[in-house]
């Protein structure tokens, strides 16, 4: 005995694959541990530095915006910085 018929099957089918995919989408979206704007401890972790090793890096001048006192760090803006300070070897 079938309790629905294959039209309504596959529209639930379609239903259930659509919101697995948008939670799956929505999960890989919130799993991203480092913010676009980031503070001092966030960038040494998103850079992978120690606190000292990126104090002498923020000599350096990476870009970053002032909020009150405190100084944020867009994440595509320090790629930039970086890409900026590649060197190419020959």
């Amino acid at each position: 005995m079938q309790l629905l018929s294959s039209e309504v099957e596959q529209a639930l089918i379609n239903e259930l694959s659509t919101k697995v995919f948008q939670t799956i989408e929505q999960m890989v979206k919130d799993s991203d541990p480092i913010p676009e704007v980031m503070n001092k401890v966030e960038l040494g972790k998103f850079l992978n530095m120690a606190n000292n090793t990126l104090d002498k890096y923020l000599i350096q001048e990476i870009p970053f915006i002032r909020v009150g006192t405190s100084k944020r760090y867009i994440k595509s803006e320090v790629i930039e910085f970086l890409k900026s300070k590649q060197e190419t070897i020959l």
